[in-house]
């Protein structure tokens, strides 16, 4: 679409391809600032089998939300995939699918509906407010989880075309969570008694990167109607050290970290980026003198207000 004027969006061939819909449930300036969706798009659209289109929320609360780069509905694509960073845009889930003729609940949808999934740091922390809504959640750190999504979408072409196919390979894959395979038991008062899985599905575990170098995040995309458009963001830490109990980061994030300096990428970007290196503890990084001292002598302009985690 001509009024974003990026750099770096994917526009693949519609036809062919494995069609999923990564959708930030906010305002285009808000989700093209998050460096997590950004990646996800970015590693998505790397595999050739796969067409990876952006969604986010309409300006304007009376239009059906369609995709940047093919300016497609919702319910053109195979798969939609939620990045969802804070809970208080959960409600956004439900105005983009219901304008999206999307049924609400996943016990109303059918085959004919793209499988729903999300993943993102309000899931990580807590899916089960949303937990009617999706066929899956993806808890954990994404990146390693999208490769392992290759066997199952190329070796199993029904499991594109078949919700029930899907859902059956994908239990297995670890930090997958079926909200359908929980079974809750309350009492008369309507309390719960107790939860179970049923079909004795594997216990849920969060999927952790064990060495970040092995994927980098950075921006990919930039535009000036984003919030930091013109910034080149860098994670250089992920996690924090320190587990202060009023930081949920520093415990989603275990264990703490960091990316080697000579894996960044920030020494081969265009002088005209400013740098925003993004992490939890960025000081508590133990090379942060040699990666401060490369922005010093290659010029580069650093923004020192995005030293945080986004």
């Amino acid at each position: 679409m001509k009024e974003f004027e990026e750099i770096g969006a994917f526009k693949k061939s519609w036809k062919n391809r494995i069609k999923i819909a990564l959708v930030y449930p906010n305002y285009y300036k808000i989700g093209m600032s998050s460096l997590g969706f950004q990646t996800i798009y970015r590693i998505l659209n790397e595999k050739n089998y796969i067409t990876c289109d952006r969604v986010f929320l309409p300006n304007n609360s009376d239009e059906t939300p369609r995709s940047i780069e093919h300016s497609r509905p919702l319910s053109d694509f195979d798969f939609v995939l939620f990045s969802i960073s804070y809970s208080a845009d959960s409600i956004n889930v439900f105005h983009i699918l219901k304008k999206s003729n999307i049924p609400l609940t996943s016990s109303t949808r059918s085959k004919h509906h793209p499988i729903l999934g999300a993943g993102g740091t309000a899931i990580f922390l807590n899916p089960e407010p949303l937990a009617n809504v999706f066929d899956f959640f993806f808890l954990g750190e994404a990146e390693n989880f999208i490769d392992k999504l290759d066997n199952l979408l190329i070796n199993n072409p029904e499991a594109v075309k078949d919700n029930d196919v899907f859902l059956n390979n994908i239990r297995l894959l670890y930090g997958v969570y079926i909200p359908s395979d929980l079974q809750i038991r309350y009492s008369k008062t309507d309390k719960i008694e107790n939860s179970f899985f049923k079909n004795d599905s594997k216990k849920i575990s969060k999927i952790h990167i064990p060495n970040l170098n092995e994927f980098p995040t950075y921006s990919s995309l930039f535009s000036p109607n984003a919030e930091f458009g013109s910034l080149f963001m860098e994670e250089i830490t992920r996690g924090c050290a320190r587990g202060c109990r009023f930081c949920a980061i520093g415990f989603i994030g275990k264990p703490f970290r960091i990316r080697d300096s000579k894996s960044l990428k920030f020494n081969d970007i265009k002088s005209e980026f400013k740098v925003g290196l993004l992490g939890a503890a960025i000081c508590d990084h133990p090379q942060i003198n040699e990666i401060a001292n490369k922005l010093i002598s290659s010029g580069t302009d650093a923004d020192p207000e995005t030293y945080s985690f986004v």
